[in-house]
């Protein structure tokens, strides 16, 4: 009879360890592991100027950088489409006190086809900008600006950076906040940047786009390119993915050929695995 109430205590502690089938037998069921779930997060770590050919020892910078053409599936269904999820899609721009969040449902377009991550520009950088949203998103171009408006309206000074210099940045970032496995694994998007050095000639001079771009405006990334990376990584822990040899992804910009001023963009990938 001891052994009896033992077994039946045990069982009850570990119910969900157990079923009972036909026969009144008792076996032992495996407890079904949680879904994977992660939070992604692309962070914009710097500028920095790799090469000076101007009658100065320094590049006067100004710029536009950012994500767009983000697609990612929805939970069960492997196709692209944007807007990319229910969930939320957070934003902070350099420069600005607002977080802006996009409250993503499946179905409805509320997420913009293109985020500034930071923003250093002149007038006709801003008009550029602005035309572009008004051509691909005009639903969401009026109160996009309306939120971000004094940011991108403000007269802004160039950045000068001399040879090697860094110009860093700590919250300019996108995050995509608890997707799952195959969400995270089928996101895409791209890239972009213009970039343009001010001279007291010219008024300033575009950089070509970025070397990595090819003949788009960006460079488009797939994060199943780092699968086997992912797949290791532990329950609660943070990591940056490995981008080639180290943690940062580049955008190499020129202002003419390789032998021209030289300035690069620098990304990080963090990845959160929540369950």
């Amino acid at each position: 009879m001891f052994y009896y109430f033992l077994l039946v205590t045990l069982l009850l502690c570990n119910h969900s360890l157990y079923t009972q089938i036909p026969g009144g037998v008792l076996k032992q069921v495996t407890p079904i592991a949680p879904i994977p779930r992660y939070d992604f997060e692309i962070q914009m770590v710097g500028i920095k100027c790799m090469k000076v050919v101007d009658w100065s020892d320094h590049e006067d910078i100004r710029y536009i950088l950012g994500i767009y053409r983000v697609n990612i599936p929805t939970i069960n269904d492997s196709r692209k489409f944007n807007p990319p999820y229910k969930g939320k899609i957070e934003v902070r721009t350099n420069g600005f006190p607002e977080i802006l969040s996009f409250e993503s449902k499946e179905g409805s377009a509320n997420f913009p086809n293109k985020a500034l991550l930071a923003i250093n520009a002149n007038s006709l950088q801003r008009a550029m900008y602005r035309e572009y949203m008004l051509s691909y998103m005009p639903d969401l171009a009026t109160w996009y600006y309306e939120r971000i408006g004094q940011m991108v309206n403000r007269e802004y000074q160039s950045i000068p950076l001399i040879l090697n210099q860094t110009k860093s940045f700590s919250d300019a970032w996108i995050r995509f906040n608890d997707i799952y496995k195959n969400q995270l694994l089928g996101l895409e998007f791209t890239l972009f940047g213009n970039i343009c050095d001010d001279e007291p000639m010219f008024e300033y001079v575009k950089y070509k786009n970025c070397n990595e771009c090819g003949t788009g405006e960006g460079r488009k990334l797939s994060i199943s390119d780092f699968k086997s990376q992912i797949d290791n990584i532990p329950i609660g822990t943070t990591t940056f993915l490995n981008i080639g040899s180290d943690q940062y992804l580049e955008l190499n910009f020129f202002e003419g050929d390789r032998n021209s001023s030289h300035i690069k963009v620098l990304f990080k990938f963090k990845v959160t695995r929540k369950s």
